[in-house]
């Protein structure tokens, strides 16, 4: 894993929490090197806000890890959590858009205006 920490490639640094750790610090090792990565090789905004996912799920810290590399990177944390609150911002906007674009109001009912939605029936839910 070592050898991979400051990789020049995009790809290994994005798949740095996927190896192999021999310890919990070579975990938060891995997943810092990883964010900074991500960081210094990839300017899209919106692939960012795409790759920090794919670190975050893979790495899959734990509470107490998370505590910890909040301690040990500051800096890596605080560029992690708000790309997090961006991407959930993002997720709640689509979702409303969503919603508005097919009948729902923002307060969750159905516009009146709204097209009225065919319900289909399965064979699980009709009756005997």
């Amino acid at each position: 894993m070592d050898r991979y920490l400051n990789s020049p490639n995009l790809v290994a640094r994005l798949n740095l929490p996927n190896m192999r750790y021999h310890s919990t610090e070579d975990k938060l090792r891995a997943y810092a090197h990883a964010i900074r990565g991500l960081l210094e090789l990839e300017p899209d905004p919106e692939k960012r806000l795409k790759y920090v996912n794919f670190i975050d799920v893979y790495a899959a810290l734990d509470e107490d890890e998370l505590a910890a590399y909040r301690r040990q990177y500051p800096q890596e944390a605080e560029t992690m959590e708000t790309f997090t609150s961006r991407f959930e911002e993002r997720g709640i906007k689509k979702g409303m858009e969503k919603g508005l674009t097919t009948g729902q109001t923002p307060g969750g009912s159905r516009s009146p205006h709204a097209p009225a939605r065919t319900q289909i029936r399965t064979s699980a839910h009709r009756s005997a």
